[in-house]
């Protein structure tokens, strides 16, 4: 797939550069960028992996000096990005995002308290809220920071999940109304590879969740729409 063509490129624009080279420019701001990523990611009910981010960060902000390569400013720097991300976002470090490996059935990049504060900074500066010479107040810490549910949004606001909730008789499914449903980018001919590696990766999504001790009822009829979903589309249980 080409950058232009995921639904990233339609989401999100660039802004306006001066705000955001300046914000760049700052302690900690190329930190603050990037928790702006990931916050519009989570808005946008898009999955924020290493890789959805590196995109969203080189669409949104492509003039910042160390997200392309020095002396070609028509192509990312994914290494800096990946720093940015996998490293410096630590708790050990400056501490502004969790999670990591989403593309591996692992959680999704999520922001720390830390990290929304910076996100709501970024945002106050990029949407011309306040000067960039200003001091950024912080404001308060929202609660439930890491929303586990976050994931299924997209499904649950389905008609296809509507239909199965409501037990309608739904036959003759369109793969592009499985692929609203999932968050998946629709190709006719990568539809069947794009559903199994989606569908694992909600299966591996409840799993965690439940491992690590929450408890909801949602998750089960989550599980069972993906059952009831696999009948619909004849997939075997263990493809």
């Amino acid at each position: 797939m080409k950058m232009n063509e995921h639904e990233i490129w339609k989401a999100c624009k660039e802004h306006d550069s001066k705000k955001y080279l300046t914000l760049a420019s700052m302690k900690y701001g190329y930190g603050k960028l990037c928790c702006y990523a990931v916050s519009t990611l989570g808005e946008k009910n898009i999955i924020t992996s290493y890789e959805n981010i590196c995109l969203a960060l080189w669409r949104m902000f492509p003039k910042a000096e160390n997200f392309h390569i020095s002396g070609f400013d028509d192509m990312p720097d994914t290494d800096y990005m990946e720093k940015l991300i996998k490293l410096r976002s630590t708790l050990s470090d400056q501490g502004y995002l969790v999670g990591g490996n989403a593309g591996k059935g692992g959680r999704e990049w999520l922001l720390t308290p830390k990290g929304q504060k910076w996100a709501r900074q970024a945002k106050s500066v990029l949407s011309g809220e306040v000067e960039v010479t200003e001091t950024l107040e912080s404001s308060p810490v929202e609660k439930g920071t890491t929303d586990y549910m976050q994931h299924f949004n997209q499904m649950v606001d389905s008609m296809l999940y509507k239909n199965f909730i409501e037990e309608k008789d739904t036959e003759n499914i369109e793969s592009s109304a499985v692929c609203r449903s999932l968050n998946i980018l629709y190709s006719s001919t990568t539809f069947d590879k794009d559903y199994r590696e989606k569908r694992k990766f909600y299966q591996n999504k409840i799993i965690a969740i439940k491992k690590d001790g929450h408890s909801d009822p949602r998750l089960d009829k989550f599980e069972e729409f993906l059952s009831w979903l696999d009948n619909k589309m004849g997939v075997r249980k263990n493809a």
